[in-house]
């Protein structure tokens, strides 16, 4: 087999887990977490170990871990090139007291350490040690990889079998053209395939892939000879949502240059959905299964990744209803709203929320109790739900145009400009996003009968705090600026003293003593800029099966020591995966190995695959992902945005075309770091 890629790195599941200190000794190693997964380590108070370092006579202040390799034949990777100091890498065959040394390294990736080593024995240990050149001591990152030597087998019946997490280097040269025909890909050139069985149900198979050219791959079910196309997908892999555990899932992997291909390819089962008795309300999975509640207060309900509840109740005009949520600590459910059509009306991140029913008639509400998707590690859990309904008093009162900018994640953009006739609706609180250049002043009036409703104005930098819904009311907040009075109108004024422009969020809302539920006020802005967004948008969409163009945004901070970027796409399809893309090239491909979109992205193009980075665009078809700048992911391995550096962004996303299933891409944006 004639092996290209070497360097491949499972950067589709890098994590950040809590720090993993190794013991001072051999004896007492520490076990390596493998599979590409960043792990801290911490050298401070190490003592120097007896054995010799053959690359760096002065290291020391070492520390050791030991590593069981999955498969035999494989190669080994250790990366310390995310370290805080100037780091020494030696690995060990052998037992401790009779250690062999496989290879040491002192600088690779400038005063850092990275090795590669094996072949290894399935089951036989493996021991590195990290020092520091000189005795030098500190934190840092290790993350380890272990690669297999399988090209993959030419025909369904003779493929190579995956394990989860285990990267196999696959080889197309020699290999031939099989059936069936290529569903996705125009051009095709010989193709490999491989098998992997799965452990637990209901799981997420995630199967990424890099090479010397653009690869191609498809997922089947069904046995060889009646396979059942789930998937084809160009570049970069794709994920599928698996049946139950022991299926075999077939991959079959080719270039859509019509030449052979070398590469790296890497299959990693997600954590199945947690499976506990589910409550009393059940089935209430979707909006047309919802479950009528009354008001009262609701103890032992059940929610899960695969399972959220959907609830109704019936409003009288002008009826106010809150709805509270209690759950456990560390874990995170949030709510949604639909309309009487089951077409999803609001998002709300937090554990509440309080509407009207302002229709004029009994009116019925839907809404949906979910796991935020985001939450790291929650699956599934247990909560209580307080149901209360108050009667209305805005009878007739309409709210504007400017509608929902309820949370700081939906502000309303403006500029300079008096603005009449705006409402506030009860908790609904307005939220407007400006840009101020350096050196420039905001001033924000908000004109109002005091009588009517008490209005408050609150000015927030979002990339520190932003939302009274967050950071509660009055001083002390965190806030740039507050107008808090009990007289008639609010005004605010800030000067932008930093060397850059800055997006901010202004907030118009009720003051929480006033029992009064709706107001009408003149809103007057002056020294904006009219931005409040980050980075500059490029390059055109294709239309996707809504028959819309997929947008993506950027918020947050331009400057990397914040490290507060969070990307958002809207107007995707409903309930498809969706992930980002990223590169410091921008390109423009149409209709990449056969998809519908276009590629925004060229050169080396990383992909967010990682866990909770893989997202349902749900019923609104939305994702949203704040990113880690430190940790950007690329082919050959992540990297750090440095300033003066631009980075360009995308979203794939899994689409349908004539019946058939394919994929799709948001626009480009760019973001100049500083």
């Amino acid at each position: 087999m004639n092996s290209k890629t070497l360097f491949f790195t499972a950067t589709c599941a890098v994590a950040v887990t809590g720090a993993a200190y190794a013991q001072d000794e051999c004896a007492t190693a520490t076990v390596a977490v493998g599979g590409g997964i960043f792990t801290d380590f911490d050298t401070t108070g190490a003592t120097d170990s007896p054995e010799p370092w053959p690359c760096a006579a002065t290291a020391g202040s070492d520390i050791w871990f030991s590593y069981t390799p999955i498969g035999t034949g494989s190669q080994v990777e250790v990366n310390l090139c995310f370290s805080d100091f100037d780091t020494v890498l030696e690995a060990f065959s052998g037992t401790c007291g009779a250690l062999v040394s496989l290879g040491c390294n002192d600088d690779a990736c400038g005063t850092r350490s990275f090795l590669e080593f094996g072949p290894t024995v399935a089951g036989t240990p493996l021991y590195f040690r990290v020092g520091g050149s000189g005795g030098a001591t500190g934190t840092g990152t290790y993350f380890l990889t272990e690669r297999a030597q399988d090209p993959g087998g030419d025909e369904c019946s003779a493929a190579d079998a995956l394990t989860s997490g285990l990267g196999s280097v696959f080889d197309t040269t020699g290999a031939t053209l099989s059936l069936p025909a290529w569903s996705c890909e125009n051009n095709p050139g010989p193709d490999v395939w491989y098998s992997y069985t799965t452990t637990t149900a209901n799981a997420l198979l995630d199967v990424g892939i890099s090479g010397t050219g653009f690869a191609v791959i498809e997922i089947f079910e069904g046995p060889c000879g009646s396979l059942s196309l789930l998937e084809c997908a160009p570049f970069f892999g794709t994920t599928v949502l698996t049946g139950a555990a022991g299926t075999t899932y077939f991959i079959r992997v080719t270039s859509d240059f019509g030449g052979p291909l070398s590469g790296t390819i890497v299959a990693t089962e997600g954590a199945s959905p947690c499976s506990v008795p589910d409550d009393s309300f059940e089935p209430n999975d979707t909006c047309t299964q919802a479950s009528a509640v009354a008001p009262g207060f609701y103890v032992g309900l059940f929610a899960s990744t695969a399972s959220p509840d959907v609830y109704e109740i019936t409003l009288q005009p002008f009826d106010q209803l809150t709805v509270t949520l209690v759950d456990p600590i560390d874990e995170d459910l949030d709510l949604k709203t639909f309309d009487a059509s089951c077409t999803l009306d609001r998002v709300f991140n937090t554990d509440g929320f309080t509407l009207a029913n302002f229709s004029g008639a009994p009116e019925v509400f839907r809404y949906e109790v979910f796991v935020n998707p985001n939450a790291a590690g929650v699956g599934c859990l247990t909560y209580n739900m307080n149901v209360v309904v108050t009667p209305g008093t805005c009878a007739t009162f309409v709210d504007d145009a400017f509608e929902p900018n309820d949370d700081c994640a939906s502000s309303t953009r403006l500029g300079d400009g008096t603005y009449p006739g705006l409402g506030i609706l009860g908790d609904n609180s307005d939220h407007f996003a400006v840009g101020v250049d350096p050196g420039a002043t905001l001033n924000v009036d908000v004109l109002f009968t005091d009588a009517d409703l008490d209005i408050d104005l609150y000015l927030w930098d979002p990339n520190v705090i932003c939302g009274t819904d967050v950071a509660g009311q009055g001083s002390g907040t965190g806030a740039l600026e507050v107008s808090r009075s009990s007289s008639d109108d609010e005004s605010i004024s800030y000067t932008n003293t930093t060397l850059v422009a800055q997006s901010l969020v202004f907030e118009v809302t009720r003051d929480d003593l006033d029992a009064e539920a709706c107001a009408s006020y003149d809103l007057i802005i002056s020294g904006s800029n009219g931005m409040g967004s980050l980075g500059t948008r490029y390059c055109a969409a294709n239309p996707n099966s809504t028959g819309a163009t997929a947008e993506i945004s950027a918020e947050g901070s331009a400057f990397t020591s914040d490290n507060d970027v969070t990307l958002s796409t809207t107007a995707m399809p409903r309930f498809t995966f969706a992930f980002y893309l990223a590169s410091t090239i921008q390109g423009f491909v149409p209709n990449p190995g056969g998809s519908d979109g276009n590629l925004c992205l060229a050169g080396l193009i990383g992909r967010y695959v990682g866990p909770g980075q893989i997202q349902s665009s749900g019923a609104a078809g939305e994702v949203s992902l704040a990113i880690d700048l430190d940790i950007i992911p690329r082919p050959t391995g992540p990297v750090m945005a440095m300033p003066g550096e631009t980075w360009n962004f995308t979203t794939w996303f899994r689409d349908t075309s004539m019946g058939g299933t394919t994929s799709n891409f948001s626009d480009g944006i760019s973001i100049l770091f500083l």
